[in-house]
């Protein structure tokens, strides 16, 4: 956010404040009134350009306790490539599967439920609807944060000078 206020890109760092506002919102709802205990993932996901963002919120004992972005080549359907990364997610990182995984309500609820044998939600109001929200209106920014971050290497790499793509 400040990064981008000082190269006099406000609209952006403006969207960004309001991004960290969210969180701290959720997060701060959570502690003070989270009676939901139930160790959580929570998805969500976006398509742009080619590439597909998946962004994982890992919620324990009613508590945020880190989150995770990934971004990919898309090459099917947003589905098929969602359900995909996910499979893979957590197998490959061998992570701890929770009691509840929460997904957007326009993939197939029991594809997931088949691939990892726990309970799927695809909350349709409150608290939870809210954390896939948040996790699905995340994601638009990770695409153009690992673009500039690439673009910085190339910069470099070639050693040219602009100050649009210092920060990330």
């Amino acid at each position: 956010m400040n990064a981008a206020s000082e190269n006099m890109e406000f609209e952006k760092a403006a969207e960004l404040r309001d991004q960290i506002n969210s969180i701290d919102t959720i997060m701060t709802q959570q502690k003070m009134t989270s009676t939901d205990l139930t160790d959580k993932d929570v998805f969500g996901y976006t398509v742009d350009k080619g590439w597909m963002c998946v962004q994982a919120f890992f919620i324990r004992q009613g508590r945020m306790i880190q989150r995770d972005a990934s971004i990919f080549p898309f090459y099917k359907e947003e589905t098929d490539d969602f359900l995909t990364y996910v499979g893979q997610f957590y197998q490959k990182n061998e992570h701890f599967i929770p009691k509840e995984i929460l997904i957007p309500s326009d993939i197939d609820k029991s594809s997931v439920e088949a691939l990892l044998d726990t309970k799927v939600l695809q909350p349709q109001r409150g608290q939870k609807k809210k954390l896939v929200a948040l996790a699905n209106k995340n994601c638009p920014c990770e695409p153009e944060r690992k673009t500039l971050i690439s673009l910085n290497e190339l910069k470099n790499g070639l050693s040219v000078q602009s100050k649009n793509w210092d920060k990330p």
